[in-house]
């Protein structure tokens, strides 16, 4: 899987986020874990992801993990966010990235460790300004999977769509 040879990509919609300021300066609402975070650049990213997929391609919020922990090769890694089936198995594994953070055959390669464990049958790779999908295809390979665009109605489906697919 080469990014070179991509051509849909998309920008990853700028949401206007629930923020206030904390103790220790800026944070934003993060409506999955139901707390606080510190607003980082790259929790600006994962948050507008969130509602992206809940709100443009009718993803349940009950289906929605983030930054949980996983082993891999005796060390501590831990997924951005990751998007479950209906049916409870992992269907899309997200790995946000701050907006000054290229999104590059390293980063892919980052998900692709990630999604040895996981098993996902969809990636997706974002830094705000970039927004890629992949999808398993039967064979084996992966290709570019089409997002909804925010603008136009319709994507409230994509996600049941995408579930045929790639689960």
């Amino acid at each position: 899987m080469v990014l070179d040879c991509i051509t849909m990509t998309a920008s990853l919609p700028i949401y206007d986020l629930k923020t206030r300021t904390g103790e220790n300066g800026p944070e934003v609402w993060d409506p999955i874990r139901k707390q606080w975070m510190f607003m980082t650049p790259e929790e600006q990213v994962r948050q507008c992801l969130v509602l992206f997929l809940t709100e443009v391609c009718g993803v349940p919020k009950g289906l929605l993990s983030l930054e949980r922990g996983l082993n891999y090769d005796r060390r501590k890694k831990r997924y951005d966010l990751l998007v479950y089936s209906r049916k409870g198995k992992p269907m899309i594994l997200c790995e946000c990235k701050e907006p000054r953070v290229p999104i590059d055959e390293a980063v892919l390669q980052q998900a692709a460790v990630y999604n040895y464990k996981i098993k996902a049958g969809m990636l997706l790779l974002t830094n705000g300004p970039m927004l890629l999908a992949f999808g398993k295809e039967k064979d084996g390979g992966w290709k570019g999977v089409e997002l909804p665009n925010p603008d136009l109605p319709g994507g409230e489906g994509w996600f049941t769509q995408a579930e045929e697919l790639f689960s």
